[in-house]
């Protein structure tokens, strides 16, 4: 966080960064006692000050939690407590197969509405492509 926060310093034009991912930027060390949603709370706001004191987005990349996936509750996927999700603006959900074209697009977040888009994966220009908005 040292690092990011004297690297936006450093370059004022930066205006997007791009974490990928969590675990490998997560302080390995937090002294104090505490939960780990006290200790996740804590670390997720210290980045939203930094976001907020750089006027900067940041896109946060974050794993599911494995034994969630099957939950219809995009929040609760999320791998962590939930200060992880609670702190973030928006979430974006990506749900795809391994090696599979079609997958699912899911966002919720503060300012942006729930949905749920059916995607196909191009391989070619390596982007999504857009098939439909799920009920």
């Amino acid at each position: 966080l040292d690092q990011l926060k004297e690297a936006l310093q450093d370059e004022p034009q930066i205006g997007i960064v791009v974490i990928d991912t969590l675990g490998d930027f997560w302080p390995t060390k937090m002294s104090g006692d505490g939960n780990a949603y006290n200790k996740e709370q804590f670390v997720m706001g210290e980045i939203v000050k930094l976001i907020d004191q750089f006027n900067i987005t940041l896109i946060l990349v974050h794993h599911d939690n494995k034994a969630a996936t099957k939950t219809t509750e995009l929040m609760k996927r999320g791998g962590g407590t939930y200060a992880i999700v609670g702190k973030a603006q928006t979430v974006i959900n990506v749900q795809r197969s391994q090696n599979d074209v079609m997958g699912i697009i899911e966002t919720s977040g503060k300012n942006v509405p729930a949905r749920k888009i059916s995607a196909q994966f191009d391989k070619k220009n390596f982007r999504w492509g857009y098939i439909g908005e799920e009920e």
